[in-house]
């Protein structure tokens, strides 16, 4: 559905008007997600780095400034290479290209990759764990770590903090790491992949130089079929108000993950070890086929707005942003075709069960437009209208409200039931009911 676009000047000063001086309604959490009280709408209007070729971040807000990490390519001597690039941002929509702050190599490890970054700031110290590869059989993918005083200047460490495994769940290789720590403890999470599945697992300890793989591993395993029968990768973790932790991580169905439909998801838990996956399966749109909505992040901007940012499938970075989900009830019209009614429509929102006002309603019958109305502080729209004379009997008007910078949009259908009578006087709008 797409946003409604204001071409009408009155219009505009109505919604401004409505608007002004009325409380702003409470911020969405991901606990309101997870029960359908919200959901994410992907913003298509505008993409982020799109000039340096900005993609899979890891982040960190530092004072008024959002870090931002992500993989920086390039090829040497004919040879694909990732390298970790940083830009900077006061607003989370405009980013300044630092460029390359850490190189491949000089060890054997990463002479082929190090990238695939994930921050964390702990006292004045910045660590950043990475994805690192080198050029032989011998190094396909295991884990390195930098220190820093300052997130630009890193130093690495001589050898990686954790090596892949040869057999089981992460025999091939394991990478796309991000870290947590709570208390004294440190947790490294990470993809393995066994050559057939990517799965989630974490290693945990109070020294990341000295971490011990948890045994319940892998923490987040594929499915047998759907969505995540062939990946769960890259993922940002964020502890919520109510006290759980929120993991969006990228998903894929079953290999060749070239052509496989490729997703992000959302986990929660209690300890950061067991988790449960959110049961609507899919948080983003899926790709047809190939790369894309992958590598998410969450981010949460100076204006209060959660985001997750992704990579779209044509390539560059854009975000979804967490809005409250509406209902929209309409009134049964009793009138017949060619007769001037009163169209009725009200919108609630879902967080709190309170009418919303200042919100824009288009009423269509079928393809043809009737008109605008905005909401008043009642959440009713009233749009007066003469109905075309050609409609049928039963035929259904519908009342749309596409959503705006806050919330989500839905609708609600009016049904032509009769000539004769007025249109009832009252609107019922049916309760909210979470999902379980």
């Amino acid at each position: 559905m797409k946003p409604l676009r204001f071409v009408n000047p009155l219009l505009a000063l109505l919604l401004a008007a409505s608007a002004a001086g009325r409380a702003p309604a409470q911020s969405p959490t991901l606990a309101d997600f997870w029960v359908g009280r919200a959901s994410f709408a992907v913003d298509t209007s505008q993409s982020f780095g799109a000039g340096f070729g900005m993609h899979f971040l890891s982040t960190r807000w530092e004072g008024n400034q959002l870090y931002a990490y992500y993989i920086k390519n390039f090829t040497l001597n004919g040879v694909g290479r990732s390298a970790t690039g940083l830009a900077v941002s006061r607003d989370g929509v405009t980013f300044t290209d630092r460029g390359q702050v850490l190189g491949i190599g000089p060890n054997d490890f990463d002479q082929r990759l190090a990238s695939f970054p994930g921050v964390w700031k702990d006292g004045g110290t910045w660590y950043l764990v990475y994805e690192a590869a080198g050029t032989s059989g011998r190094w396909p993918g295991d884990i390195g770590l930098a220190t820093s005083s300052d997130g630009v200047r890193w130093q690495k460490e001589a050898a990686p903090i954790l090596v892949h495994q040869n057999r089981g769940w992460e025999r091939a290789n394991i990478g796309t790491p991000s870290l947590w720590k709570e208390g004294t403890t440190w947790y490294l999470f990470y993809h393995g992949y066994d050559g057939q599945d990517v799965q989630i697992g974490v290693a945990t300890g109070t020294n990341l130089r000295n971490l011990t793989r948890y045994s319940g591993n892998p923490i987040l395993p594929t499915s047998a079929a759907g969505p995540d029968a062939g990946t769960l990768g890259k993922r940002s973790i964020r502890r919520e108000r109510d006290g759980l932790y929120y993991m969006v991580h990228e998903i894929s169905t079953d290999q060749p993950f070239e052509r496989a439909r490729w997703s992000s998801n959302v986990a929660r838990s209690r300890d950061l070890l067991r988790w449960e996956k959110w049961p609507g399966g899919r948080v983003l749109p899926q790709t047809a086929s190939g790369f894309g909505f992958d590598g998410p992040e969450w981010v949460q901007t100076p204006d209060g707005k959660l985001h997750i940012y992704f990579r779209d499938p044509s390539g560059p970075t854009r975000r979804a942003t967490l809005k409250s989900n509406t209902r929209v009830a309409a009134v049964p019209v009793r009138a017949a075709p060619g007769q001037l009614v009163a169209l009725r429509a009200k919108v609630v929102s879902d967080l709190d069960n309170e009418p919303r006002p200042g919100k824009a309603v288009r009423f269509v019958a079928g393809t043809t437009p009737l008109g605008v109305a905005v909401t008043g502080a009642d959440g009713i729209a009233t749009l007066p209208v003469k109905l075309p004379a050609n409609l049928a009997p039963a035929s259904v008007l519908t009342a749309l409200f596409d959503g705006d910078d806050g919330e989500n949009g839905s609708f609600g259908q009016h049904v032509l039931l009769r000539a004769g009578a007025a249109s009832p006087p009252s609107l019922a709008v049916p309760a909210f009911r979470p999902k379980r």
